[in-house]
Formats: structure tokens, C-alpha cells, sequence
């Protein structure tokens, strides 16, 4: 037999062989799930996702990771402080923690993203945003929800702490909040006039969509990932109105009433706790299923108060302030310190006399391990007591 014709044998039998491979494996690979490009040009409504028969969504499900603070070396949550120091070099509209690095990074008035190095904060080579209106870190804050303009146009864009970049996310985007998964964007989406809520896969770089709620007619409402399964819709903060929170169950597809009728009603979440208040049941601290679990004594807004762990601190005006006009920048306030054990329901107060030398009206409050980080609403500029 000629050299040729043996070549060309084995060349139809390696590729017969070939053939047969990938016929096996396209068979017994696994089918993807169907998702929804989040760039499409298509002017077709999103559809619901196939059920599965047993009620449940396609949404792949992610364990939680449990927010320990640094767990490895055992620290404990610092509960005593000796200094304040002034951390930002201008006032600040935002900020936020990322705890990998033990770093701040803030958001001045003009626009500015920048970062504390050593005690001296540095800007980052990135263009000023304009109208900067939400600013929401994961926990950890290795992840940055932002809403900015630009050109007139509305933003949504996530800002990576590690790489100090931004990437932009649809303009079909109303409201974004992190999902319980602490990776996954959940998201009011608008698509042909209709409002939806979606998640926005983190796996492909938020470029995907599920669509969890196919259309909704709650509007003005906060989102908030209670667990896997569950979403909270908050009506926003009203002066003299009633308003209410519903909860979503992702499974069974259900909507229910958690409270309703409280008036100048305000929530601010965390990891560990609920904080709210209401004419009806004055200041609370709450557990995820939002029944009170600490009596507290002092009055104070959701908004000075934060915790990590099971330790919570809170930023108690010395007298009674309002809600609204607090919001308004109306009046402000002068604050004392409180700590509560979550575990133990014990409520202490941390004495600033000697420490803070001005008055303090705090906001935003972020505990650490080691530090806690607030804005003082007199100047607006980021401290920490230490």
C-alpha cells in the first residue's frame, strides 16, 4: 500500500474517534440554565423562568458566608475607646470599609473617589462622578453598588475595592442592594415599561439575569435580601404617614404583611440586627425576623447605629431630635456613645467627655474589630474612635 493511502486511513479514523468523543460527552453534558443577556437590543418582555415542578426557582442557591469579622485570630470586638482622629482630609458624601486590606475609601463632595494609606488619603485615577446618590458596599466591602450621573444619564456601576475600577451595569436598572448571598445583585429592573425584580449573576460579571419577581407595583420602596428565600420591600421613610413591610418568599412565591401602619418609621440593617423606630414602638433593636430582642432605654435613630458580630453601638442624641428634621439637616444633635450586648441584652454607656473635644452628630456608622467609624454631620468629615 502506498504511503498516501495509509495517511489518509488514519486520518479518517482519528477523526471518526473525534466524531464519537464529542458525541458522548455533548450528550451527558449538563444542560445550562437560560439566562438573559443584560444587553440585549431585543424589545421582547422577559419571560418567567421554567418551573421546575417542585415551586422553587432556577436560581442557583449559595451558601452564605457568616460575617465573623477576622475569626483566624480570634480578636474580639473593641469596646473602649482612648482617641478620635479625623481620617478624611475634606468632608464626604459616602464611605465604606474594606476589611481584606483594613482600609477606608470614601466619596467626596465633588465627586471624588479616594483611599486612606497610613493615615493620608490618596485619590484614585478615576474620573469624578456626578450626582453621586447611592453608595452600597457588600459586606466586607470588597464590592461597591454606586448611582451616579453622567451626561444626564443615570449609573449604576459596581466599584471593585481590590482593583479600584468600576464597571458599569444596565441601564434597565431602577434600584440595586446586594442579595443575601453577599455576591449577587438584586435588582428593580425596567424592561417595556414594566418593573421587575431580577439577580444579577456574579459568576459572569453581573452580564446575566434571573428573574425573580416577573412584575411588581410596590414603588418608593427600599430592597433588602433577608435570607436566601426571602426579600423585604420597605416603603421609604414618610413624615406623619403610615408605612409598611412586605416580605417576598422566592419559593413559594408569596407576599406577606411584616408590619404596617407605623408611622415615621425608619430601618437601617445590618449583618447582626435590625434598627428601628416608630411612633408606635419607639426605638427597637431587632433580630432578622424583625421581633424585638433588646429592651433599650435610650432614644435614638436607626441611622446612628450600626454592629458587628453581636455587639451594636449606637449614637444617642442628649435630646429629642425628629426624624424628619434630623433627615432635613433642620437641627442637628449632640450625641453620647451606647454598646449593646446582643447576647447578654447589657447596655453601657462609652463616656466621651476628654475624648471628643466638639460636639459629635453621628451618621453612617461602621464598627470594626479595632475602630469605630463614623461621619460627624457638624463638618461631614469621616473619624474614628480608636
Amino acid at each position: 500500500m502506498k504511503p498516501f493511502y495509509k495517511y489518509l486511513i488514519i486520518a479518517l479514523i482519528l477523526g471518526i474517534v473525534a466524531w464519537i468523543v464529542y458525541f458522548v460527552l455533548s450528550r451527558n453534558a449538563e444542560q445550562p440554565q437560560e439566562v438573559i443577556p443584560i444587553d440585549a437590543t431585543t424589545t421582547e418582555q422577559i419571560g418567567v423562568p421554567t418551573d421546575t415542578g417542585d415551586n422553587t426557582t432556577t436560581t442557583e442557591q449559595i451558601d452564605v458566608p457568616t460575617d465573623t469579622g477576622d475569626p483566624e485570630s480570634g480578636e474580639s470586638v473593641k469596646t473602649s475607646f482612648s482617641k478620635i482622629e479625623k481620617i478624611s482630609d475634606v468632608p464626604v458624601r459616602f464611605f465604606w470599609y474594606y476589611r481584606e486590606n483594613n482600609r477606608i475609601f470614601y466619596v467626596t463632595e465633588n465627586g471624588e473617589i479616594k483611599k486612606v494609606i497610613d493615615g493620608k488619603s490618596e485619590t484614585l485615577q478615576l474620573n469624578s462622578l456626578e450626582n453621586v446618590s447611592v453608595v452600597r458596599p457588600n459586606r466586607g466591602g470588597s464590592s461597591v453598588l454606586l448611582k451616579f450621573t453622567n451626561n444626564s444619564n443615570t449609573i449604576w456601576g459596581i466599584f471593585s475595592s481590590m482593583d479600584e475600577k468600576i464597571t458599569p451595569l444596565s441601564s434597565s436598572i431602577i434600584d440595586a442592594v446586594w442579595g443575601f448571598n453577599n455576591k449577587d445583585v438584586v435588582a428593580s429592573w425596567n424592561q417595556g415599561g414594566k418593573t421587575s425584580i431580577v439577580s444579577l449573576s456574579s459568576i459572569k460579571n453581573f452580564s446575566d439575569v434571573s428573574i425573580i419577581l416577573p412584575e411588581i407595583s410596590l414603588f418608593d420602596v427600599d430592597l433588602i435580601g433577608q435570607s436566601d428565600d426571602e426579600l423585604l420591600f420597605v416603603e421609604k421613610f414618610g413624615n406623619e404617614y403610615a408605612t409598611s413591610i412586605w416580605q417576598y418568599n422566592i419559593k413559594t412565591k408569596l407576599f406577606s404583611t411584616i408590619r404596617k401602619g407605623l408611622l415615621d418609621f425608619s430601618l437601617n440593617p445590618t449583618a447582626s440586627a435590625y434598627f428601628f423606630t416608630s411612633k408606635a414602638d419607639g426605638f427597637v433593636i431587632a433580630n432578622s425576623l424583625l421581633e424585638r430582642i433588646m429592651p433599650t432605654i435610650q432614644k435614638t435613630l436607626p441611622e446612628k447605629c450600626s454592629s458587628v458580630l453581636t455587639t451594636a453601638f449606637c449614637f444617642v442624641p442628649q435630646t429629642e431630635i425628629s426624624l424628619f428634621n434630623w433627615y432635613t439637616n433642620s437641627s442637628f444633635s449632640n450625641d453620647s456613645l451606647y454598646i449593646y450586648n446582643l447576647d447578654a441584652e447589657a447596655e453601657d454607656q462609652i463616656n466621651l467627655t476628654g475624648i471628643a473635644k466638639n460636639p459629635i452628630d453621628a451618621k453612617d456608622i461602621i464598627p470594626t474589630m479595632s475602630s469605630l467609624y463614623f461621619i460627624n454631620k457638624y463638618d461631614n468629615f469621616i473619624y474614628a474612635l480608636n
